[in-house]
Order: C-alpha cells, then sequence, then structure tokens
C-alpha cells in the first residue's frame, strides 16, 4: 500500500510541470499580439463599411436624380438634403480607417478627393443640379476605388475576401 501511495505522488508531481505548462501557454496566448489575420480582418471589415457607403450614396445620387433641383426658390430640395448628408456620412464611414491604413497613399488620395466631392455637393447654392450629380458620382468612384486598395490589402495580409461588386456609378472613367 505504500508503494502505491508513492507512486500516486510521483504521478501528481510529474502532471503538475505539465499542468503548470498548459495554464502557462494559455497565459502567453493570451498576452500575444493578435497575429496579421487580426489585421486582415480589420481591413475586411473597413471594405465592407465603404460598401455599404457606396450602396447608400448610390440610391442618393439616383433619388437626386429623379427628383426636383429646388423645393422652394433658393431652397435646397429634399433630395439635394439626403444626397449632402449621405455623401457626409460616407465620407465620415470612409474616416473610420483601420490602424496603418490610415497612412497609405490610397487613403490620402480617397480623403482629398472626398473632401473635394463634399464641398462640391454641399452648401453652394449655386451649384448646378448636373455638377452635384457629377460630385457624387466622383465619390463613388472614390469609395470604390478605396475599397479596391482595401481588399487587395487584406489579402496580403493573410485575410481571404473577394471583391464586391460595384454597387452603382463605381466605375472606371
Amino acid at each position: 500500500m505504500r508503494a502505491v501511495t508513492i507512486l500516486a505522488a510521483l504521478a501528481l508531481t510529474a502532471g503538475l510541470p505539465a499542468l503548470a505548462t498548459a495554464q502557462s501557454a494559455r497565459e502567453t496566448a493570451r498576452q500575444t499580439p493578435p497575429p496579421a489575420t487580426a489585421a486582415a480582418a480589420d481591413l475586411q471589415a473597413y471594405a465592407l463599411l465603404l460598401q455599404d457607403a457606396e450602396a447608400r450614396l448610390a440610391r442618393a445620387r439616383e433619388e437626386h436624380a429623379a427628383g426636383r433641383t429646388e423645393s422652394q426658390t433658393g431652397a435646397f430640395s429634399q433630395e439635394r438634403i439626403n444626397l449632402m448628408q449621405t455623401v457626409r456620412s460616407a465620407w465620415q464611414d470612409m474616416q473610420r480607417v483601420p490602424e496603418g491604413f490610415a497612412e497609405t497613399v490610397a487613403y490620402q488620395e480617397a480623403q482629398r478627393r472626398m473632401r473635394r466631392d463634399f464641398n462640391q455637393v454641399g452648401p453652394d447654392r449655386s451649384l448646378s443640379k448636373e455638377k452635384a450629380d457629377e460630385a457624387a458620382r466622383d465619390a463613388l468612384q472614390v469609395l470604390a476605388e478605396l475599397r479596391g486598395h482595401v481588399v487587395s490589402a487584406a489579402g496580403q495580409a493573410g485575410g481571404s475576401m473577394p471583391a464586391p461588386a460595384v454597387q452603382g456609378g463605381g466605375a472606371n472613367r
């Protein structure tokens, strides 16, 4: 019986390092920075955000094209107001860029163009309906091009994401 107790004690002490190793591995896993696929996941989520913004902007542009130019003399139509708000919302979505991608040339250029498009669609009451539509079309293209760069970067970071279909107006000129 005494031999059994000694063997049991040896077995228990032999199991302790294994248990300690398992706990240590779990702690290390918690403290280890996320793998490159976390960056890919962030980029994939950003690409989907841009795709959604692109779809909303395409709808607002269609409504603007079908709507009135003015609701009263000198006042914007509801469609024009909606277009301005949607361009602003798309720009704000675009600014939710994942860390690290904000410094890319593609993002910086997209920011510059989107700022210009927003200013053209925005508060200038002398801007014709056609010019506002042109600015919205360019904003759509900016979103589509940026989304393409983001999908490419996600692939390079270890993610896999098929390029979603262009939602409207994002065709190359």
